[in-house]
């Protein structure tokens, strides 16, 4: 999945893509994991990130934004597990700034761990 711009323009925006998921309430292991490949410019103030809803309100419940210039796929691992009995929404996505240049990343391998 791609979020972000296409090479060649720039504007103030925000790509995002979302999944609903619910965390069992007797979880003992939730782990949210994916792989992201960016396209940003060093110095820039876009953004990738990625926030956990509460599914019913849109509530934040986390909330974690960054650059990374390097182009590379990364590993990113988050823990849900204070999340357990909670219908939440896991949501990525890429904010330019329309400044500088377009920012973009590559979403893939998504997976939510869950033992009971």
């Amino acid at each position: 999945m791609r979020l972000g711009l296409a090479p060649g323009g720039n504007l103030y925006s925000y790509s995002s893509v979302q999944q609903t998921v619910e965390i069992p309430a007797d979880a003992t292991q939730a782990d949210l994991t994916f792989h992201y490949f960016p396209v940003m410019s060093a110095g820039d103030e876009d953004r990738i990130y990625m926030c956990i809803l509460l599914s019913d309100s849109n509530a934040i419940l986390n909330c974690d934004f960054w650059t990374d210039p390097n182009q590379a796929w990364n590993l990113r691992t988050y823990n849900l597990l204070s999340h357990a009995g909670l219908r939440i929404k896991v949501h990525f996505g890429v904010r330019n700034d329309g400044y500088d240049g377009a920012s973009a990343a590559y979403l893939d391998d998504v997976q939510l761990w869950i033992s009971r």
